[in-house]
């Protein structure tokens, strides 16, 4: 049963990334558009992920009693989304330097 336990546990912390990944990359789309990978990457995981959060903690306050009930903290959900947030970012700079050397 524990097993089943850490898995909601993951799909929990899965979901309040989703839900704050629409919001980052809003943020993070026009210095993308100027300044390049690096800026996105730069924006990404600063600005745009305390955009994201704060935006959560003032619209949606209450959805945090849903994973408080489900054995997650607020510091864990913003601590695992943003080691997710450096994971999607490290993959997509992998995808654009890969296709840099393509091309």
């Amino acid at each position: 049963m524990k097993c089943i336990g850490n898995m909601r546990k993951i799909l929990n912390i899965f979901a309040f990334f989703k839900s704050t990944l629409a919001v980052n990359l809003a943020c993070s789309m026009i210095p993308l558009y100027f300044g390049g990978i690096e800026v996105f990457v730069s924006i990404f995981l600063s600005f745009g992920f305390i955009v994201s959060i704060s935006l959560k903690e003032v619209y949606n306050q209450s959805n945090y009693i849903f994973y408080f009930n489900n054995g997650l903290s607020k510091l864990q959900l913003w601590l695992y989304s943003y080691m997710m947030n450096v994971f999607f970012v490290f993959v997509i700079s992998s995808i654009v330097s890969f296709i840099k050397q393509l091309l």
